[in-house]
């Protein structure tokens, strides 16, 4: 049995913005979900109340729900903290900052906090002009980690430690299009039995920040240490045995 690494904190975090555009867009809603050593688990959610709408595209507010959801237009923020944007952007500084590795003792020296989403890099680079634009430092790890490319790759060992190489079997035709890009993460988390976000969770920062750590949860868990879902046998071989 393989030993687990030293925890360390995990971030997983989402965003919804103004625009899919690089230069235009600005960040109205936060979400993340900070795990730490000790297992402590903390949501934060963010709504900016001074968002600027210049260059945005009505396509990526109404994805994000942004007429529903933002207080100065009308819509109900629930239980996101709204704020200005220098003070979301202080917030979500505090949460990346890099920790100290050995906070008892004399040791100095810090790590970053790893970020996982869903196509974070999309996030992290919104969030690194949103930090800027304040005058804050983006110091999580450079490295984001994607929980879809990692399902594919969990998947693609699950098959090729699961599936007879002299059986004679093959993959079922309608499992092989899920693991081929562009990827459906609706697809891959049916295959891993990772829940949907309710429709009223869908595409809110919190709610797709949710859904990513419920993708590491489901192939790595709490030990460190991935283990292979037994339950693909049958839906990917296509015997069904």
């Amino acid at each position: 049995m393989p030993t687990a690494p030293a925890a360390a904190v995990r971030a997983y975090l989402d965003t919804e913005t103004t625009s899919r555009r690089r230069l235009d867009r600005q960040v109205w809603n936060v979400g993340i979900v900070r795990v730490d050593p000790d297992g402590t688990v903390t949501e934060r959610e963010w709504i900016v109340d001074d968002v600027d709408l210049t260059g945005s595209d009505a396509g990526s507010l109404m994805i994000g729900q942004f007429w529903h959801r933002h207080p100065r237009y009308g819509g109900n923020a629930g239980d996101a903290e709204v704020l200005s944007a220098g003070e979301v952007a202080a917030a979500v500084e505090e949460q990346l900052r890099p920790v100290r590795t050995d906070p008892a003792g004399d040791c100095l020296d810090y790590a970053p906090v790893p970020v996982f989403g869903i196509v974070p890099e999309f996030d992290v680079h919104s969030l690194w002009m949103m930090l800027e634009q304040h005058g804050l430092p983006w110091a999580a790890h450079f490295h984001p980690i994607d929980t879809d490319a990692v399902a594919v790759g969990y998947l693609a060992a699950t098959i090729a430690h699961q599936l007879p190489l002299d059986a004679g079997d093959q993959l079922d035709p309608a499992v092989l299009p899920s693991l081929l890009p562009p990827w459906n993460r609706h697809d891959l988390g049916a295959l891993l039995g990772v829940e949907r976000p309710s429709a009223a969770e869908r595409h809110t920062a919190l709610g797709d920040a949710r859904w990513a750590k419920r993708f590491w949860d489901r192939m790595v868990g709490p030990t460190g240490v991935p283990v292979a879902p037994p339950r693909l046998v049958g839906q990917l071989i296509g015997t069904g045995r």
